[in-house]
């Protein structure tokens, strides 16, 4: 006599639980690294963004052989805020129409490129001098997105540093790097 078995063909309860566990256990360590590289990625544009603002500085200096256009705004405006006293010359960029105001469209247009990409990739950025002269010194300084406590510094001296904690100690000029 044959036994008739009653087993219909496809997948348990439970081993269908287990693979949709397996899946999702993959999918978060998956997107875990994709997260911290997207961090890495934004802070690697920190640097070549600084980098790219250094070389628009040293092409101004080629120029006129002056920094002086690059902090030619003294006051504070829409997208922008300055600190100019006979030793302080500190300027916070914090949108296009700052870019536009301080970079002055029509002179300086590496510069003002090069703003706006900051302000669209990084939301903003301080430039300026502490303890130096306009003309001869200048320092650029970008927050990383991944850690707003560090940002990367990039100086007229070719000082150049990747962990630097304030804006501050950036346009410092006793900063060592």
């Amino acid at each position: 006599m044959k036994s008739k078995n009653n087993y219909s063909s496809g997948f348990t309860l439970i081993e269908l639980l287990v693979v949709v566990s397996i899946i999702s256990i993959l999918s978060s360590v998956v997107l875990a690294s994709m997260s911290t590289a997207r961090g890495k990625a934004k802070d690697a544009s920190v640097k070549f963004l600084a980098t790219q603002m250094r070389n628009v500085y040293e092409m101004e200096y080629l120029k006129s052989g002056s920094y002086s256009a690059m902090h030619a705004v003294t006051s504070t405006g829409t997208g922008w805020v300055c600190t100019d006293t006979p030793s302080v010359h500190i300027c916070l960029v914090t949108n296009i129409a700052g870019c536009d105001s301080v970079y002055q469209l029509a002179t300086l247009p590496d510069a003002n490129k090069v703003c706006d990409d900051i302000i669209n990739k990084l939301g903003g950025y301080t430039f300026g001098v502490m303890n130096g002269s306009k003309d001869t010194d200048y320092a650029v300084f970008i927050t990383y997105p991944s850690d707003n406590t560090k940002g990367f510094c990039v100086r007229s001296t070719g000082a150049v540093s990747a962990s630097v904690s304030s804006a501050d100690n950036c346009l410092n000029k006793s900063l060592s790097i």
